[in-house]
């Protein structure tokens, strides 16, 4: 569906022309399914996002046949939206589930299934909220409350982090109205309220939206119209994140007045993790290959499911034994899932020379805030990392052993996690990891079982990594910045003596007044300068290349 002013790609658009896909980019405000619900579809349309999703919940994707979505459209291709509200309807067109979908400022996201049915309740504990007194404060804080033969309610706990000014307890409580029959009653269309509740506490927030005008058909609309609509709502999604952001430094400047500051924990199971940035997104197949490898060589009676944390990238199934051995003992053979929780695992872990220790600190002996991944049974863990994974080794020679050799020695723990497991009292003495680290058994995998292509561009991630824990705070963009100052230093300083040393030569052919000297020493100058310049650059490019 796509106006001049708006454009929706609520259906699989089979067969569509070039032309209307580029319309589709060039509207004022945009809808895509890519900004919504699980991300393991990227080009999806809206409603293959909505029956994915409700099929992975244990629901039905074909139970709700029509869907109704109220939520903030990108506008000139940027998008913030901290909420969007799903409507389901059954075949006869009645309300009998919501989605909310909630986002944060780290691009994470949680879905809440919220069903009427209170004979079922899904992993996120909620549970259909009859009328009490929680939401009697509610309606008390905000006016009158909507009408009780269109309101959806329902309280459920909240497990997903939003604001570093609330921990991730207390419960939500959502007050709703069904859309179609408001508008067949001819009043707004949205009337909506969210209370947060702190655990055993008082409300916290609450959150109203509710119309401040009539609908708006934008296949209506005049040019006239489109232009007051896009000047007057336009820049209210581009600005949303600047004033959220300038709401928390006031808040965080009276943190000592009985303001809390929590910091960012990695996700729980059931949320959508952050996009995973270029060096995460390399690492995640060595992994995945590294796990297969693992499994396949530990002999133990078990069948790993391994869920990724990639965008786009599917779960397999990795099975130690032959599908015959597992149908002759099927008793002993066990099923394990193996779920990537955060992509930041796939950086931390090749952090670690240790594989042991990797699961140790990012799972086994850290708090659920700081847990980057999830194993169903982690007594296998030790079992399934024991065998040593060296076989036919591939990368000989003197550059490639000094190129590992630099891995070795640039090796250093990942950035501590924001939660300590436990208190510990301050010192002012600083912790230097005096071991001698061997390669990795990733390393080792890489350097053995992948070809030298594969391996050097592993490597080349790696030493991004760890040249950034050392150099640049952990934050790998800032070494762009560093290899920017370099190259403009190096021409620099080829500029310099290079025109300096030929200025000196063509004065001296100016004081033995020969023309045709004077005109040769002149375009050499030039073509030596030239030259100069691109070594100096490709002198830069050519070190990096032997690392």
């Amino acid at each position: 569906m796509v106006t001049s002013l708006l454009s929706v790609d609520s259906f699989a658009a089979r067969g569509t022309s070039f032309w209307r896909s580029v319309a589709s980019h060039c509207t004022w405000f945009s809808v895509k399914g890519d900004d919504y619900l699980l991300r393991d579809k990227p080009g999806a349309a809206l409603m293959e996002k909505l029956r994915t999703y409700l099929v992975s919940q244990g629901v039905d994707g074909d139970g709700y046949p029509f869907a109704y979505l109220i939520t903030a459209p990108r506008f000139l291709g940027y998008q913030f939206n901290p909420v969007s509200f799903w409507y389901l309807y059954d075949s006869n067109k009645e309300l009998q589930a919501m989605i909310l979908e909630v986002n944060n400022t780290t691009d994470e996201r949680r879905m809440y299934l919220l069903r009427k049915s209170t004979s079922q309740t899904n992993s996120a504990g909620l549970q259909e909220e009859h009328r009490d007194d929680r939401l009697d404060e509610v309606e008390e804080a905000n006016g009158s409350g909507a009408p009780k033969s269109v309101r959806f309610s329902m309280t459920w706990p909240k497990d997903f982090h939003v604001s570093p000014f609330n921990d991730r307890q207390g419960t939500y409580s959502l007050v709703a109205r069904d859309p179609l029959e408001a508008y067949s009653a001819g009043e707004g269309l949205v009337n909506n309220r969210l209370t947060l509740r702190a655990t055993q506490g008082p409300v916290v927030l609450v959150a109203s939206l509710v119309p401040t005008g009539p609908w708006i058909d934008p296949f209506k609309l005049s040019i006239a119209a489109s232009a007051k609509l896009v000047l007057a709502w336009g820049w209210v999604g581009l600005v949303t994140f600047p004033r959220i952001l300038r709401e928390a430094v006031k808040l965080f400047k009276k943190r000592g007045l009985g303001i809390n500051v929590y910091f960012r924990p990695e996700v729980k199971i059931g949320t959508v993790p952050r996009q995973e940035t270029i060096i995460e997104s390399r690492l995640e197949p060595y992994f995945r290959r590294f796990l297969q490898h693992q499994v396949a060589y530990s002999g133990l009676p078990c069948t790993i499911k391994y869920v990724p944390s990639i965008t786009a990238q599917k779960s397999i199934e990795i099975s130690g034994l032959p599908p015959s051995s597992v149908s002759k003992d099927p008793v002993n053979h066990h099923h394990i899932e193996f779920k990537v929780l955060s992509p930041a695992f796939y950086s931390r872990f090749a952090h670690y020379a240790h594989t042991m220790e990797a699961f140790s600190q990012e799972m086994l002996s850290t708090r659920d805030e700081n847990k980057t991944v999830w194993v169903s049974d982690p007594k296998v863990l030790p079992k399934l990392f024991a065998t040593a994974t060296g076989r036919n080794p591939r990368q000989r020679g003197f550059l490639n052993r000094w190129r590992w050799e630099l891995v070795r020695y640039l090796r250093v723990l990942p950035a501590e996690q924001s939660y300590p497991s436990e208190e510990k009292p301050v010192d002012h003495t600083s912790r230097i990891d005096i071991r001698h680290l061997p390669l990795s058994s990733l390393d080792n995998f890489v350097a053995e079982d992948c070809s030298p292509t594969e391996a050097s561009a592993y490597r080349s991630a790696l030493l991004r990594l760890f040249l950034a824990e050392r150099l640049a705070w952990g934050f790998t963009p800032l070494l762009q910045l560093y290899d920017i100052i370099i190259r403009g230093f190096l021409m620099y300083l080829a500029h310099r003596l290079l025109f300096s040393s030929l200025a000196k030569t063509l004065d001296r052919m100016k004081a033995s007044k020969d023309g045709n000297a004077l005109f040769m020493a002149a375009f050499a100058a030039v073509f030596v300068w030239h030259v100069g310049l691109k070594n100096a650059h490709h002198l830069w490019a050519v070190l990096k290349a032997l690392v």
